[in-house]
């Protein structure tokens, strides 16, 4: 059995209840998951109300969010998660393989404040930046391509030798 909170509900206990340092609001359902639902209009009129969940540090700023249409208006749905707090701020994916809670997992991907992304690294210094592993291309239709200096794009793939082949191609927009 679901058992549903409105909004309504939580939003008057959050601003109502005073909860002391460090307090932790806790979904539990006996028989099954916990659940949350956030749901910024029920009339389906409003399409630019959207629910989100905006994280709050020092200073009231809200430094990160995850939310439907957060940045865009209209009805592409899109899930948005974003953060803006500090240099050496950014986004960070951890997993591991062991059942014991998420404080023991591992940073395996992130993105920089600048847009770097990194696999296998914290501190990715270009756009894409593997660590510690190979990048494999399965699909032999597909490889990497390149634009030269003069502006001209090329698909590099190998042959059944191993040698790189150029072809050239129009560029991607």
């Amino acid at each position: 059995m679901i058992k549903f909170l409105s909004i309504v509900t939580l939003s008057y206990f959050l601003h109502t209840v005073s909860l002391a340092q460090n307090s932790t609001i806790h979904l539990a359902e006996e028989n099954g998951d916990g659940i949350l639902i956030l749901e910024a209009d029920i009339n389906d009129v409003q399409e630019d109300d959207n629910p989100r969940i905006e994280f709050t540090h020092d200073g009231g700023y809200q430094n990160s969010a995850i939310g439907l249409n957060i940045f865009e208006n209209g009805d592409d749905n899109g899930l948005f998660f974003a953060n803006n707090t500090s240099a050496r701020g950014g986004m960070f994916f951890a997993t591991n393989n062991e059942p014991t809670g998420w404080s023991n997992s591992l940073i395996r991907m992130t993105i920089t404040t600048t847009g770097e992304v990194g696999v296998g690294t914290t501190n990715p210094q270009e756009k894409l930046q593997v660590s510690n592993g190979n990048v494999y291309i399965e699909d032999i239709n597909n490889g990497v391509i390149m634009r030269a200096p003069n502006g001209n794009c090329f698909l590099y793939k190998p042959d059944n030798t191993g040698q790189l082949v150029s072809t050239a191609i129009t560029c991607p927009n």
